[in-house]
């Protein structure tokens, strides 16, 4: 059998992708109905609250930017200029941001690696993997970030074969790591390692990295900045603690002291109202995960009041801490409750390992 040519493997990546995307999104939709709780999930429909505020007016007011970076939901908003508010234009949108995704992967691998059978494996990895389809037919931030990373790798890695000669490899790396971190909090942490593994590889060019620096401190300060103006507290995302408190540590005390994890988290959050001098009988064990006080959170007083906890509480059971990871590491990486309607969970989890 004939090989396929570069540009026809690049045709096939994203022609497959796109067509498992979109058949995923008619199938979930079929099976699920149009609801906009089941369509969206708790994420996509904050997304799609951003969006609208953005386009009727109040910028960004709307309390889950504290949470949650600017730029999906300022994407979302074009969209919604464009085609009027139909979400469904965004998540065709995201699907064809997923399906360049792997063809960008394959651009990438075959940089690194020099084989274009190499580089069409990862593509088709990429537009066939359940985990990634499930994410990318959804309203969230994920598909482009995905793509964002992606091309932040694919840059960094033509700098380290081209090298300062075309300094524009280096900028452009940059860039889309400060537009990642402006897609999910990740982004800095992802921003940081690649600076520090350029001094690694290519120790001579340490000024380079001050340009990755340079950008994600400016991104940074800058979007903190605007959560300072809004309530007070100078912090990119407040994701950080609250995970930590009502997952981590939520699951941590559940297992070491042998109660269930929605009294926990029920004691935790009425411990918050108490030390602000609030009613704590406001929360109940439905309702204490999700609160809207403590996942978007008004005040730095409130915000202090939850770190403090995550310092009382994480390492209260250090071995539970460290027992419970791998499934939590599992529920992350290698299954997603969207595509249970389709994909047994078991498969995701095989194809997610051998990726």
């Amino acid at each position: 059998m004939k090989a396929i040519a570069p540009r026809g493997q690049r045709w096939v990546i994203f022609s497959l992708a796109l067509f498992a995307r979109y058949l995923v999104f008619l199938d979930v939709f079929h099976r699920q109905g149009f609801d906009p709780v089941l369509r969206f999930g708790p994420d996509g429909l904050e997304f799609n609250g951003m969006a609208r505020s953005l386009i009727e007016g109040r910028g960004f007011a709307d309390r889950a930017f504290i949470l949650r970076p600017p730029l999906w939901p300022m994407t979302v908003a074009g969209v919604y200029l464009v085609g009027g508010i139909h979400p469904t234009f965004a998540l065709l949108l995201n699907a064809a941001i997923g399906a360049l995704t792997a063809v960008v992967t394959y651009h990438f691998v075959k940089r690194l690696s020099g084989d274009s059978r190499v580089a069409f494996a990862a593509g088709l990895f990429v537009a066939l993997d359940p985990g990634v389809l499930a994410v990318d037919v959804s309203l969230l931030a994920d598909t482009l970030f995905n793509l964002l990373v992606t091309l932040a790798l694919l840059f960094f890695v033509r700098f380290l074969t081209v090298g300062p000669r075309r300094p524009v490899n280096a900028w452009l790396s940059a860039a889309s790591c400060a537009l990642a971190a402006l897609a999910r909090p990740g982004g800095i942490n992802f921003t940081i390692a690649l600076a520090a593994t350029l001094i690694f590889l290519r120790w001579r060019w340490w000024r380079w990295a001050l340009i990755y620096v340079g950008l994600i401190v400016l991104t940074y300060v800058g979007w903190s900045y605007r959560n300072y103006a809004y309530t007070g507290i100078f912090e990119y995302s407040t994701i950080g603690p609250y995970d930590l408190l009502f997952y981590r540590s939520v699951s941590a005390v559940s297992h070491g002291e042998g109660r269930p994890p929605a009294a926990v988290a029920a004691d935790f959050a009425r411990e918050i109202e108490r030390r602000l001098g609030k009613d704590p009988s406001v929360i109940t064990e439905d309702n204490a995960v999700g609160w809207p006080d403590n996942l978007y959170p008004p005040n730095a007083a409130r915000y202090r009041v939850m770190q403090d906890l995550v310092n009382e509480h994480l390492f209260r059971y250090p071995l539970w801490l460290v027992l419970v990871m791998p499934v939590s590491l599992v529920r992350m990486l290698a299954y997603e409750y969207m595509l249970a309607i389709t994909v047994p969970p078991w498969m995701q989890i095989v194809v997610n390992a051998v990726f």
